[in-house]
């Protein structure tokens, strides 16, 4: 079976930002190693190896998580000055196998490719039903915009998972799921604890009301 990802790809680390297959993901592009990226991106394969930057962690490199997601660039302004907006397009996650030492500006890294997969249609059903119920308590237009019979039920899980306000921490483990019920899952986890924690004095989920 055909690899949906290049073996080796760029990476670019974002604190607090994660990609998703299926979803676009729009970025500003300023960096001197970044555009360097791009435009070698361009030149070959145009897929990036989006992965979030540890929280709390310093060091250069900054230490980033082991899992992310490849996207392909499927859209480009570049503008006067030099720097340019994209828009990347999930296609994978994956996992870094190795980071390498290639001279270039930017970072580069061994990646095996981390399949989507449902395990348990019926299980993503009702997670999935009871994620959106919970987000119409919070955020109603929100809930109108995941509530559509025609989506793919793993679209919309996945859509969720990278626009909610979600913690770092709770990002990854979501992006780590194994499978798309088992995203759906703890979604649905991470909001139960977001709507109890509303209710008391202080909370350390970034979902508030």
């Amino acid at each position: 079976m055909k690899s949906p990802i290049p073996q080796t790809i760029p990476l670019f680390p974002l604190p607090g930002v994660a990609l998703f297959p299926d979803l676009p993901l729009p970025l500003h592009i300023f960096e001197p190693r970044y555009r360097a990226l791009v435009k070698d991106a361009l030149a070959g394969s145009k897929f990036i190896g989006i992965v979030q930057v540890r929280p709390g962690q310093e060091g250069d490199p900054l230490p980033v998580f082991s899992i992310g997601c490849a996207g392909r660039i499927e859209g480009i302004a570049v503008m006067d000055d030099g720097r340019s907006n994209i828009v990347l397009r999930g296609v994978s996650r994956f996992h870094i196998d190795e980071e390498l030492s290639e001279g270039r500006l930017y970072r580069v890294a061994r990646v095996s490719p981390l399949i989507e997969k449902v395990l348990d249609e019926e299980a993503l059903t009702e997670s999935l039903a009871h994620v959106l119920h919970e987000i119409g308590q919070i955020d109603e237009g929100m809930s109108l915009l995941a509530r559509t019979d025609e989506a793919p039920k793993a679209l919309v899980v996945n859509m969720l998972a990278q626009l909610l306000p979600l913690g770092d921490l709770e990002r990854q483990s979501l992006i780590e799921a194994p499978s798309v019920d088992e995203r759906a899952r703890l979604l649905a986890q991470i909001l139960d604890f977001a709507r109890l924690s509303r209710a008391a004095p202080s909370s350390d989920s970034e979902i508030k009301h």
